[in-house]
């Protein structure tokens, strides 16, 4: 590391730069490559609908890297449900399952997954779903 920094240095003096040398753009994360991606998160679909329940399924792509998602459900704006699952390491896409539970019968919830690695955080789209009314 030293020595990247001690040719940065010589470039930039050798380029006439004044001021402070930045060592971030040399600094290496340990644990993420050059070539890390953020999640992909893809193809969120209710799965089945009840008066006070909601299933969906997601498929998240981790790009290599261990990979969280969460669906968060929202009814006029506030957060009334939520779910985690681990996505994996993987480099192709998988299927996640997630439910929510104790809802209000025929109502309309906003549903989003996002998925979280070391390299970056992706949002799926907003989904509209809404559960069954009651019998």
């Amino acid at each position: 590391m030293r020595m990247k920094l001690l040719v940065l240095a010589t470039v930039i003096a050798a380029a006439g730069a004044t001021g402070p040398v930045r060592a971030a753009a040399t600094t290496h994360h340990p644990h993420v490559s050059a070539t890390a991606q953020p999640p992909r998160v893809t193809a969120v679909k209710v799965t089945r609908r009840t008066p006070h329940r909601l299933s969906f399924s997601a498929r998240v792509n981790p790009e290599g890297l261990a990979t969280t998602a969460k669906l968060i459900a929202k009814y006029h704006h506030r957060t009334v449900g939520g779910a985690t699952r681990f996505a994996g390491s993987g480099t192709t896409a998988t299927t996640l399952h997630f439910t929510i539970t104790h809802l209000h019968a025929h109502r309309t919830f906003r549903v989003r997954v996002s998925a979280t690695n070391s390299a970056g955080t992706t949002h799926s789209a907003v989904i509209r779903a809404r559960t069954r009314p009651l019998p």
